[in-house]
């Protein structure tokens, strides 16, 4: 690969409007940011009690989540979509470790990410980067790539993590996208994805959690991000429709599967994630 294919094109980069993929891998740690994705940050630092935090609560879900479809499900593809920018224990990374078998596709329509995601791949015959946008299945499904690297006869794991609350229902509504990623996936394929939910009642009953729902959408929004499309918990659910959820189903992400004791976070409480069998 040349360095054409690795240098973003910066006239489609604009640092005067907030990236989701530059503020949550500066909430991981990441190096590639402006200003405008501070300003989101500074937010979540003056609104939440530990924002970076949360952030590896999520990171934590989907490392537990890859190790659990390796070992225990048997699954080795992976379709990452909207996967960010790289940092610490990449999906391949993880998936890889258990089986140097494993192929990995990513997707992503960051164009800084495409940059850094096709450079953390260049040596790696398993893995490949995908320039796609998750709410085109069609054309991410059909791609070259993803044609000739994972093979649709076989069970395949998709990843959503952190992705669909940063998508709205026009004109095309989530859970039709989701459908479509389902009716195209082999049996005995997996769905995974987090979610930033409104919790249901019983897991709220002062509210506390719905009303931190509402202000990191504000406050995002009036930071010029196009994202906050925070869903009820049964709207959440339903992306999971004509699958079978693994146990314990869409609960609080740091519940899935815990590795040892929960710390918990203050938002910990609207992050949900969950794991959908095709049978």
């Amino acid at each position: 690969m040349d360095s054409a294919d690795t240098t973003p094109d910066v006239a489609t980069i604009d640092p005067n409007t907030p990236s989701v993929a530059r503020a949550y891998s500066y909430l991981l740690g990441g190096k590639d940011y402006y200003a405008a994705d501070l300003a989101v940050v500074k937010f979540l630092e003056d609104t939440f009690k530990d924002p970076y935090a949360s952030a590896m609560t999520n990171r934590r879900w989907l490392r537990r989540v890859v190790r659990w479809l390796t070992r225990h499900a048997g699954i080795d593809q992976f379709l990452d979509c909207g996967s960010g920018l790289p940092t610490d224990d990449n999906v391949h990374q993880v998936a890889q470790r258990l089986n140097p078998e494993a192929r990995v596709v990513y997707s992503d329509n960051d164009p800084t990410v495409q940059a850094h995601g096709r450079a953390l791949l260049e040596d790696n015959d398993r893995s490949v980067f995908v320039a796609a946008d998750l709410t085109d299945p069609d054309t991410l499904l059909n791609d070259p790539a993803v044609r000739r690297l994972l093979d649709f006869d076989r069970p395949i794991a998709m990843i959503q993590c952190f992705t669909l609350h940063h998508e709205p229902d026009e004109p095309r509504p989530v859970a039709d996208i989701m459908r479509t990623y389902v009716d195209a996936l082999p049996r005995g394929s997996y769905v995974s994805l987090t979610h930033i939910t409104y919790p249901p009642a019983a897991d709220d009953p002062d509210g506390t959690g719905r009303a931190m729902v509402d202000e990191l959408r504000r406050g995002i929004r009036d930071k010029g991000m196009d994202s906050g499309y925070f869903r009820e918990y049964d709207h959440v659910r339903s992306f999971f429709d004509g699958l079978e959820l693994v146990e314990p189903g869409l609960v609080p992400a740091a519940d899935w599967w815990p590795d040892g004791p929960v710390p918990r976070n203050e938002t910990d409480a609207i992050v949900y994630g969950g794991v959908g069998k095709k049978v």
